[in-house]
């Protein structure tokens, strides 16, 4: 199975990131959501559906502002939203 996801939008408020930080950022959240489809496949929601316009994601980044932690929690968060 072969699975495109596209976010076309990430706005993160009331952090600044320059641009290769924001390159990092993106690459880590790539990285993240990938391994967690690999490893725990498509929510059930989702595996007969294709296209789902939006996914609600709650989420308070104050753990850390590195680009690369921030990227894996923000993933998370999306395959979290992805399940309900």
């Amino acid at each position: 199975m072969n699975i495109t996801i596209k976010i076309p939008e990430l706005s993160i408020e009331g952090i600044d990131l320059n641009r290769l930080e924001r390159v990092r950022l993106q690459a880590a959240v790539k990285a993240e959501l990938s391994r967690l489809l690999k490893v725990k496949g498509l929510p059930r929601n989702w595996q007969n559906s294709t296209k789902i316009p939006t996914v609600p994601v709650n989420l308070n980044l104050t753990k850390t502002h590195n680009p690369t932690d921030m990227g894996k929690e923000i993933a998370q968060a999306i395959y979290r939203g992805m399940a309900q």
